[in-house]
């Protein structure tokens, strides 16, 4: 993301200066940031692009977006659903910050993107660059064009659609309860020509083994840290926890 802030002109080594962040640290393994301190990059670097629809590029995207070990298991699965299941699965090694679930329906299966541990407002540049990137995601994985059938954002309508239309090209809606795309089943069960059973297995070894050295990302310790802070206050309310980790009353 640093890097294609770089491309637009953004000066980032002041940018990560405003914030406090050094640029030596991220460059170490397993390194992370903060979930306010990615919104107050977003929202610094929005600010001096002058560009609102700062993410909502699809050749920037597909130039910058990096999911890492997690894509190179993605592109070993046998379908695309699965390659996304495996997304799902792995997240914490790319961000705990953000959360990725796949729900069924008529037409077909929502892809919803979330965000978690934030006291800050999400910008909504942060969650277009998110949904492109997933899309973008689907057609690298695939070799060939994937088609939105929709894309629904839980932020309201912005000045001009046209960067929307451009990105997505396909029906969308603001207001919404969550932000998230609607593939075809389709879609979902296109064969990936990378596939390898071989691969993927060795992927998820290396996965499983990087998940369990970040015990502290998981949900259950994301919980526990939110209770003992607020404990100070009086017994916590279950909603409450749930509402500040961005998760439905199902996965709490």
């Amino acid at each position: 993301v640093l890097d294609m802030f770089a491309s637009q002109g953004i000066d980032v080594p002041r940018l990560l200066q405003c914030e406090g962040v050094d640029r030596a640290e991220l460059d170490a393994p397993g390194a992370r940031m903060t979930a306010d301190t990615v919104t107050r990059l977003w929202d610094l670097a929005v600010s001096w692009s002058g560009n609102p629809a700062l993410g909502l590029d699809r050749e920037l995207v597909s130039r910058f977006v990096n999911f890492d070990v997690v894509g190179h298991a993605m592109l070993s699965s046998p379908d695309l659903h699965a390659g996304l299941d495996n997304l799902a699965r792995y997240l914490a090694l790319i961000s705990d910050a953000a959360t990725f679930t796949l729900v069924p329906e008529r037409r077909g299966t929502w892809l919803v993107l979330g965000h978690t541990g934030n006291t800050l407002r999400v910008p909504r540049q942060r969650q277009e660059y998110g949904m492109l990137s997933l899309l973008t995601l689907c057609q690298w994985l695939t070799r060939r064009t994937v088609q939105a059938l929709a894309v629904e954002f839980a932020f309201p309508d912005p000045v001009s659609e046209v960067p929307y239309h451009q990105a997505f090209d396909c029906p969308m809606r603001f207001g919404q309860p969550a932000t998230r795309l609607l593939l075809s089943a389709e879609d979902l069960a296109t064969p990936l020509p990378s596939r390898s059973p071989a691969m993927l297995a060795l992927h998820e070894r290396v996965m499983d083994e990087q998940l369990s050295g970040l015990g502290a990302t998981s949900i259950r310790h994301k919980v526990r840290d939110a209770v003992m802070q607020r404990l100070g206050n009086g017994e916590p309310r279950r909603e409450d926890i749930a509402a500040l980790l961005a998760l439905t009353d199902r996965t709490f």
